[in-house]
């Protein structure tokens, strides 16, 4: 797998956060391999409101959990959109650590 460089500033959630249970994510970066550079993104939604068909499909007490945890399964989902565009499917370890490396925790980036 290339080398990956998150750009901290691109890598955020992308919505207003008006409504607390949807969230837009924007994952932005740089991969380079072999002296080659290429921007990669990824951007996931998660639309945990009240009918929608995410919601619908989950039980109370998963719905309930997923809500609290939205930001950092659209953040999760986005960096593997990213990873994903340069080809094949990254290993959940490869995930984690574009979590990590793109600033860790922090959801309200």
């Amino acid at each position: 797998m290339p080398t990956v460089t998150w750009d901290a500033e691109k890598t955020r959630r992308v919505d207003d956060g008006s409504d607390p249970h949807r969230c837009h994510y924007r994952a932005a970066g740089t991969a380079s391999c072999d002296g080659q550079l290429w921007a990669i993104l990824g951007e996931a939604t998660i639309d945990l409101r009240d009918g929608s068909p995410e919601a619908m499909a989950m039980t109370p007490a998963d719905l309930a959990f997923a809500r609290v945890a939205i930001v950092r399964k659209a953040k999760r989902k986005a960096l593997y959109r990213a990873l994903r565009a340069l080809g094949g499917s990254p290993s959940p370890l490869e995930v984690e650590a574009a979590v990590w490396a793109s600033g860790g925790e922090s959801c309200g980036s």
